[in-house]
Order: structure tokens, then C-alpha cells, then sequence
């Protein structure tokens, strides 16, 4: 769980310097940004959507307070999440 950890704080810091709005991740960054209790820092202050069924492989962040993003929980899987992205 720790390298995890530290490859999804370099994530965040990469998504941070880059200026990332929105960032589509897939792969065994979703466990740790998924489950808040084990989230770091960086990723707890970004709004993360992912399915809510099984265990999820992928996750979308929204990293810009202007962004407003809604989950669509009826075409939503484990393998896919489909958000709407609305700029305000």
C-alpha cells in the first residue's frame, strides 16, 4: 500500500505542476484515491468520482473548483465512469 501511496502523491504533484483540470486514471492509483482513510493529502482536496459498484479500476478527478462535474451512475461501472463536465 505505501508504494502506492507515494506513486499517487507523484501523481497529484504532476497533475499540480502541469495544471491538469481533469485526469482520467486508471490502474492501482484508483485503490488509494478511492478510499479516503488511506488517501494522501494531495488527492483528498480534488473531487474523484468512481463506481460505488465492485471493486473500481478507473477514477476521474476534477482538480478546478470551476468545473462542475455529475456522475452518471446509470452508465458506470467498475471498468468506466462517466461524469459530465460542465465549465461554469
Amino acid at each position: 500500500m505505501q508504494q502506492s501511496r507515494t506513486a499517487t502523491d507523484n501523481l497529484m504533484k504532476l497533475i499540480q505542476k502541469k495544471g491538469i483540470y481533469v485526469a482520467f486514471i486508471r490502474g492501482f492509483y484508483t485503490r488509494v484515491i478511492y478510499r479516503p482513510q488511506q488517501s494522501s493529502r494531495n488527492c483528498r482536496k480534488y473531487r474523484n468520482f468512481t463506481s460505488s459498484v465492485g471493486r473500481c479500476r478507473i477514477t476521474t478527478v476534477v482538480t478546478n473548483k470551476q468545473i462542475d462535474a455529475l456522475l452518471i451512475q446509470e452508465a458506470t461501472d467498475k471498468d468506466s465512469v462517466v461524469v459530465e463536465i460542465i465549465r461554469t
